[in-house]
């Protein structure tokens, strides 16, 4: 069910703003947005149990806020692909000229099975939590990000914790990541047990290009912002027991506005992992 679960959250956006005017044939004048992002298409290319295999999400704007993500996707199960279409997001906001967020409604079928909910204080978000339908029609708390800044207004430290409410507690997870920046672009972030927080369990590396990314156009902010650009090169150690070291490195495509409209990701040994093509509206 936690696999399952985790399949339905969201691509991060963060937040940018550009705008234009034209003139109607009326002679008024109507606001219009450019470059912002229209569908997404991802394929992994080598899924594993528990993966997505495909996924296709479409954005619905008002201005230049997103109101609306309708997603589709298929994942590896244990025996077979399972594929699910029509998954609409609702996007409800406390501060709109911000792009601040009050909470998204997961909807599938007619029922709201998650609500995506943000506490905001001195303009940032301080908490973000998922809500998750269960068998009694009410919501159980599932997750929950608790977001501490420094003095600049940079994201320096996120605390995660998952309430395993289906077996009593057996899996919870408690874990601090420790955030590092280089400029505008965090380039490492350390993972711990919230209780221990003088061994890493994991470690992330990232290296840039100079490009913008997808969304800067885009005023709504989903997480707090943590990069500029877009990572070229992204390196994921795990320490204990069972040590491992994931590295990835991915080629973009840039349209003649300097947005990225295809990101292609490879090992270390060059072999494709995964890529999305973006489609953008009014980015010509």
């Amino acid at each position: 069910m936690k696999k399952v679960l985790y399949l339905f959250l969201a691509f991060a956006l963060l937040a940018g703003k550009c705008k234009k005017d034209k003139t109607d044939d009326d002679g008024t004048q109507e606001q219009t947005y450019e470059c912002l992002v229209k569908k997404i298409d991802y394929v992994n290319h080598n899924p594993l149990v528990g993966d997505i295999k495909e996924e296709h999400v479409v954005y619905q704007y008002d201005k230049n806020l997103i109101k609306r993500k309708i997603r589709a996707f298929t994942y590896i199960g244990d025996t077979s692909e399972i594929s699910y279409s029509d998954i609409n997001y609702k996007y409800y906001y406390a501060d709109e000229d911000k792009g601040l967020l009050q909470r998204i409604d997961l909807t599938y079928n007619g029922t709201v099975y998650g609500k995506f909910i943000y506490i905001i204080q001195n303009d940032r978000y301080s908490e973000r939590r998922l809500e998750w339908l269960n068998q009694n029609g009410g919501y159980d708390l599932t997750w929950k990000y608790t977001y501490t800044y420094d003095n600049n207004g940079k994201l320096i430290q996120e605390r995660y914790q998952y309430f395993d409410t289906e077996n009593n507690g057996a899996d919870d997870v408690d874990e601090t990541s420790v955030y590092t920046y280089t400029g505008d672009n965090v380039t490492n972030i350390k993972v711990y047990d919230t209780n221990d927080m003088n061994t890493v369990k994991e470690e992330y590396d990232f290296q840039y290009d100079q490009g913008k990314r997808a969304f800067d156009n885009v005023v709504t902010q989903t997480y707090p912002k943590t990069r500029v650009n877009n990572i070229i090169h992204m390196e994921h150690n795990v320490y204990g027991t069972n040590p491992s070291t994931e590295i990835t490195n991915t080629a973009i495509t840039y349209n003649n506005k300097g947005f990225p409209i295809k990101y292609e990701e490879t090992d270390d040994r060059g072999n494709p992992v995964s890529t999305q093509d973006v489609q953008f509206d009014n980015c010509d």
